[in-house]
């Protein structure tokens, strides 16, 4: 519900409340403006800003065949559906795939699509496989930036928080921005 007053003055803030919740948040307008969504602030509002320039050293990349496409050109393929439910590290195949996005040994894979696919987490131990384009891919630059960055993803609390911050209605799905927002933030809650 949006309710909608005439003042002469500028607010730079607005409030947010659910009806399950006794609490209110109070958030910019300009973050309103993009997403008014109680569960999302709610999930994020204990998150720290990280001063450190500690996961600047990533590159992250989307799958850029669909499903279908690879399932005509090989075998060999990583889709959100063919990753486990929980975490794990998984040696893979050389199977590379010319004109498709392909892993690399060190790379985290995280379903980006799905509802009960959202947040599956694959570390890639060895090999070089297609991945689909439900999946977003982070390539850390370093030994030491990888394992921060594995340590938050594969815990419950980033699970709890895709659940969250995901969009859609039906079909859920993540974006660079929601891994983005995660990793650049300390989570309080227990890993």
């Amino acid at each position: 519900m949006l309710i909608i007053s005439r003042k002469s003055t500028i607010n730079t803030k607005t409030t947010l409340s659910h009806t399950s919740e006794l609490k209110v948040l109070n958030i910019n307008v300009s973050d309103a403006i993009i997403r008014a969504d109680y569960g999302f602030y709610r999930e994020t509002k204990g998150l720290i800003k990280l001063e450190s320039k500690e996961f600047y050293g990533l590159q992250l990349y989307r799958g850029n065949k669909s499903f279908k496409e690879l399932a005509e050109a090989t075998s060999v393929y990583m889709h959100s559906t063919r990753m486990p439910n929980d975490f794990e590290k998984k040696s893979l195949s050389n199977s590379p795939l010319e004109g498709a996005k392909n892993t690399k040994p060190g790379d985290i894979l995280i379903a980006r699509v799905g509802r009960r696919c959202l947040g599956r987490v694959v570390y890639v131990k060895e090999g070089n496989i297609p991945v689909s384009d439900c999946i977003i891919g982070i390539r850390p630059n370093s030994k030491k930036i990888g394992k921060e960055v594995l340590k938050k993803l594969s815990s419950s609390h980033f699970r709890n928080y895709l659940q969250q911050t995901s969009f859609g209605v039906s079909a859920k799905y993540i974006t660079y921005q929601t891994i983005n927002d995660y990793l650049s933030h300390i989570d309080n809650a227990p890993t």
